[in-house]
């Protein structure tokens, strides 16, 4: 898969945590929830540790932002 683009933003495989923090704040506003149910992580972005998307995955859910948290389509 290339990089996102202005014409396919879905290829957006920005794994870094301050990206992971906005997207879930952003989604948590546009769906007008407190906590998303289900995160599902489809793709890993190569230029970060899926160790580290993981750790801040991991810190929303015990902040109550993330119930569960899903892999697919990944392998390490």
């Amino acid at each position: 898969m290339g990089p996102a683009t202005q014409e396919n933003p879905s290829l957006n495989m920005n794994g870094t945590p301050e990206h992971r923090r906005a997207a879930v704040d952003q989604s948590l506003l546009d769906l007008g929830l407190e906590t998303i149910d289900l995160y599902q992580l489809h793709r890993v972005d190569p230029a970060t540790r899926l160790e580290e998307t993981m750790g801040t995955l991991k810190d929303m859910r015990d902040a109550g932002k993330i119930r569960h948290i899903v892999l697919s389509q990944v392998s390490i």
